[in-house]
């Protein structure tokens, strides 16, 4: 019996990160973001905002 589950914990190992995403129910997506000097926004309206309160200063 020993041998059985030290193939199942050494197979338990080689599980992909497609499997194990999908055993529990986990989705994966991309963030895009926006760069303005040294910040990042993922909406628009903000690194517009960021923009032009950079152009007030200089």
């Amino acid at each position: 019996m020993k041998n059985v589950d030290k193939k199942k914990a050494q197979e338990a190992e080689f599980i992909s990160e497609a499997e194990e995403m999908a055993a529990h129910g986990i989705t994966k997506t991309t963030i895009e973001y926006y760069c303005i000097g040294k910040y990042r926004y993922t909406n628009l309206e903000g690194a517009v905002a960021q923009a032009q309160r950079t152009a007030r200063e200089a």
